[in-house]
């Protein structure tokens, strides 16, 4: 899906959904109710990375690590067919 607010992606990360919405040098993630957790963009060479001091996303293809704090990183897929 895309449009004026970017590009949403969603995820199957280790059994929770995640849907990312992609759009200039952020990325808002929405891991459920409420508001979703704004993270920006690093450089990296492929793929992505956007984070903040208690998350990141980091990712390529069909694929993205998600990572909340100390807690175990989340392995997630994209969910769906298409480009991302």
């Amino acid at each position: 899906m895309t449009g004026p607010s970017g590009r949403s992606v969603r995820y199957d990360c280790d059994g929770r959904q995640v849907t990312v919405v992609f759009s200039g040098g952020v990325a808002r993630v929405f891991d459920g109710p409420g508001s979703p957790f704004v993270l920006d963009r690093r450089p990296v060479r492929n793929g992505f990375w956007y984070e903040t001091v208690t998350r990141s996303i980091r990712g390529s293809g069909r694929t993205m690590t998600y990572t909340i704090g100390r807690m175990a990183p989340l392995q997630c897929r994209k969910i769906g067919s298409g480009r991302w």
